[in-house]
């Protein structure tokens, strides 16, 4: 569905701008990434009205969305699934209430995760050569790392999914 919504808009952005020198697919390809954050920004936010916490599923979206630039992840194979999975924990989340102990260790957790894998699967999605992954890595650090000064259940939970989806599970081929 994203994908045919990204393919007409990028249509019709090419017949508006005849001396455009992108092609229709590289068009798509970004349109497709923007509409993907802006469909789960979107109805995540119009859900978490309805159950009136939208301010946390706001920070818990921007905080994760920033988590996610620099540290990279695991990547669903449909956007649709992405988007689904997004909004549910977007608001499931908020819910989550942790004792001082248990945020200060998901924290801790999330930290070393984060600096034994991030940053993760984003070979194919960036230009950042490899010398600078470094400081991906410590800028995912920091991110995680402010949620000691502000102790928030959700976002330790948050940060702990994150940091897990960074982990690479090899499979064995059998043939």
């Amino acid at each position: 569905m994203i994908s045919k919504i990204a393919y007409n808009l990028a249509v019709a952005l090419l017949k508006r701008s005849p001396g455009n020198t992108y092609s229709i697919a590289t068009i798509q390809f970004s349109l497709i990434l923007l509409l993907n954050v802006l469909f789960t920004f979107v109805f995540s936010l119009i859900l978490a009205y309805i159950l009136g916490h939208t301010v946390d599923t706001l920070v818990l979206l921007i905080a994760s969305y920033f988590l996610r630039q620099y540290s990279g992840g695991y990547h669903m194979s449909k956007s649709w699934k992405c988007i689904t999975t997004t909004i549910i924990l977007s608001n499931l989340i908020p819910y989550v209430s942790l004792s001082f102990y248990v945020n200060y260790l998901l924290c801790i957790i999330s930290i070393i995760l984060v600096y034994i894998y991030a940053p993760s699967r984003i070979e194919e999605d960036t230009v950042i050569p490899k010398e600078k992954y470094s400081l991906l890595k410590s800028k995912s650090a920091l991110i995680i790392f402010f949620n000691f000064f502000l102790i928030s259940s959700p976002l330790s939970v948050t940060f702990l999914l994150q940091a897990l989806s960074l982990i690479t599970f090899k499979r064995k081929v059998v043939i």
